[in-house]
């Protein structure tokens, strides 16, 4: 049985002290939709799925989500990332997950499995109610209301209450990864937020660690204050250059090891600051095409500097259709005949379109059997841990 995980200075260290270095992968894609990852536009999952009712009705909106949620991921992908070396993944978790009939039990089902296989898990709240970016993978419409709305904030702290009582003994969960991606002005918001949620937790008698993102999409700590806890750890995103990381600028060259290093290097002097654990909770880049690995260059070198620092990581993300204006995955689809990216409706638009007349199909093809692993990556990512 794995042990509790806990933080001791700058380490994350198993119950008899020893260190955990956490190498994982981010379950994008499965319990917080993201257009991208199947070949189309970024559409907010719930305006994805009220268009979805719009077209064929509330019933199929529950069945095309359990269906979905069935074969996007399962025991058997546990089962690859133990195999393919990894310790840990972090969850995604949409804030609606827990408004279905079942969300709870899915959210057990997984643990077990990841119980079974020995990975590490971090859960992940991705979309908190209202939002807390206005972007689509916060399943916003464009406007942060978790900061605007109380109510909002007062929802999210009873979610992570539940989430506590339900899981205080669970040891395969290594943290509470407690709000993805934090896009606000009112810092004061965001600081009382975490206190309010650590207090809970701890309330309850809950001694997981609580990772905690800073500001602006998990890079700005300006005005983040060092929490009254003992067993937290940072968790900041890592994708710059972004020109380069997301593809934007095609002709960008990989930027230099020493380039890496001095993003990189305030965060490690903030680490150094308030003697903690830093957990890199998403980096990644995106394919170029199939047989270009440059990019790769990129995930060696900045490999290099987390382990120069010892720092765990989790790579974004675990599959999804490649070529994208974003980091892609480590299992792969170019040209699936369902999410091609030329096609006149691609991605979550023709998930609408064939639901009509080739379900079966479009479940079939989401299983992680029809993406193709990116060896090099996977050889890359854990390329000192075989």
């Amino acid at each position: 049985m794995k042990s509790m995980l806990k933080t001791k200075g700058r380490k994350i260290v198993d119950e008899k002290g020893r260190e955990v270095v956490l190498r994982s992968i981010g379950i994008g894609g499965w319990l917080m939709m993201e257009g991208y990852m199947l070949g189309g536009k970024n559409i907010p999952e719930h305006v994805f799925k009220a268009r979805l009712a719009g077209s064929y009705g509330n019933k199929r909106v529950i069945k095309f989500t359990q269906e979905y949620q069935r074969h996007f991921f399962n025991e058997a992908d546990v089962a690859r990332i133990k195999k393919l070396g990894f310790n840990c993944a972090r969850l995604p978790v949409n804030h609606r997950v827990f408004d279905q009939k079942n969300g709870f039990k899915l959210l057990d089902e997984t643990i077990k499995w990841f119980r079974k296989y020995k990975v590490y898990l971090v859960l992940d709240l991705h979309a908190a109610p209202g939002a807390q970016n206005q972007d689509w993978h916060s399943d916003s419409d464009g406007v942060a209301g978790l900061w605007e709305n109380d109510k909002n904030i007062d929802r999210t702290v009873a979610l992570w209450d539940r989430v506590s009582k339900r899981y205080k003994n669970e040891n395969i969960i290594a943290g509470y990864d407690i709000l993805n991606e934090a896009v606000t002005k009112k810092i004061g918001k965001l600081n009382q937020f975490y206190s309010r949620v650590i207090k809970v937790i701890r309330s309850n008698g809950d001694k997981h660690i609580i990772f905690l993102e800073p500001n602006m999409w998990a890079a700005d700590f300006n005005g983040i204050k060092k929490p009254d806890d003992d067993n937290f750890a940072w968790s900041i995103h890592f994708y710059l250059p972004i020109n380069f990381t997301f593809n934007w600028d095609p002709l960008l060259k990989c930027p230099s090891k020493k380039e890496i290093d001095s993003y990189l290097k305030p965060y490690r002097d903030i680490q150094l600051r308030d003697n903690v654990p830093m957990f890199v909770g998403e980096f990644g880049v995106a394919s170029r095409c199939h047989a270009c690995h440059d990019e790769l260059k990129w995930v060696q070198r900045t490999l290099e500097i987390f382990r120069k620092y010892g720092w765990s990581w989790s790579y974004w993300t675990y599959k999804s259709v490649a070529g994208m204006l974003a980091p892609d995955g480590l299992y792969q689809t170019f040209d699936h005949e369902i999410f091609r990216r030329d096609s006149a409706t691609p991605g979550m638009e023709n998930i609408l379109k064939i639901l009509g007349y080739a379900g079966s199909k479009l479940y079939n093809a989401l299983e992680t059997k029809n993406f193709k692993l990116h060896e090099t990556l996977q050889r890359t990512l854990l390329c000192d841990h075989r």
